[in-house]
């Protein structure tokens, strides 16, 4: 899971959160809403910019058409898309 401040960049205080989920294995609960679909292996679409987030060479990218819906995880081999949770879930 990914929880994001939105928009990115902003003040803390004044953010609403953002989750999207990564679920290779389409295990996630049906009851979780997410606005689109986990997708392994994808092309980064040509809108697509590099938010500067990143962790251990995993480059966070967005398409400002397609964020309500998803964000992009760019690793050395392959690009993933994760959809959004809205509402955002919790773990128990």
């Amino acid at each position: 899971m990914l929880q994001l401040g939105w928009p990115l960049s902003s003040d803390h205080r004044d953010t609403t959160v953002r989750q999207y989920v990564r679920d290779p294995g389409a295990e996630l609960p049906s009851h979780w809403n997410l606005l689109d679909s986990y997708q392994a292996d994808v092309q980064l679409p040509t809108t697509a910019r590099r938010t500067g987030y990143s962790t251990e060479g995993i480059q966070l990218w967005l398409d400002a058409a397609a964020s309500e819906r998803h964000v992009y995880a760019a690793f050395a081999d392959r690009v993933e898309r994760w959809p959004r949770a809205d509402p955002i879930v919790a773990c128990g």
